[in-house]
């Protein structure tokens, strides 16, 4: 598939067959999106897998432990948050995405930035071969103890959360806004 048709026709899937996902064959399109996207620097990410029934379970326990403090917040959101957690189960694989921190603002955002491209690398690749993902980085997620009970280190930075499978089904492509109208040109420079 030619470069240009796989960037137009990749799409966030949601739901997932029951199909399970090889994670040897993502550990090498993970190793193949880093050759493609991190140039000559050394890659400061770390990937943190959730692929069986028990990892995936204790994932989403987690998710759901600290999501809501306020008790009347959490029983207004019940119904989400049991949605979300039956969602954690049964997605085929899940890959948290995790970026080292130098303490350099500017160091750490092209670190960030690698990292990011690397995950959209991911995501073609994967596409390519048939599967898709959604790219996690809602605020239920946002959450220190959550941080902790995976694993994230002092100097490290949550990236996202990928849910992986084979798609249950394709959604339709959405209509997108051209470029040319977003831009601006930045006048009276010297």
């Amino acid at each position: 598939m030619e470069s240009k048709q796989l960037i137009k026709e990749r799409r966030t899937i949601r739901r997932f067959s029951d199909r399970s996902v090889q994670s040897q064959r993502l550990l090498e399109l993970l190793s193949e999106a880093e050759r493609l996207s991190s140039d000559e620097e050394p890659v400061r990410t770390r990937y943190i897998f959730a692929l069986s029934p028990d990892e995936k379970l204790r994932l989403a326990d987690y998710l759901m432990e600290k999501a809501v403090e306020n008790s009347i917040v959490k029983v207004a959101l019940s119904p989400i948050l049991k949605s979300y957690h039956k969602h954690f189960r049964q997605v085929p694989a899940i890959i948290i995405v995790v970026a080292q921190q130098s303490g350099d603002r500017i160091q750490d955002e092209m670190i960030f930035g690698t990292t990011c491209r690397i995950i959209q690398s991911f995501q073609l690749l994967a596409w390519k071969e048939g599967m898709g993902m959604l790219w996690m980085t809602d605020p239920v997620l946002m959450k220190e103890a959550l941080f902790k009970n995976i694993g994230i280190k002092e100097g490290e930075k949550f990236v996202g959360m990928l849910n992986i499978g084979y798609p249950e089904k394709i959604p339709k492509g959405r209509s997108r806004t051209l470029a040319e109208k977003r831009w601006k040109v930045l006048e009276g420079l010297n």
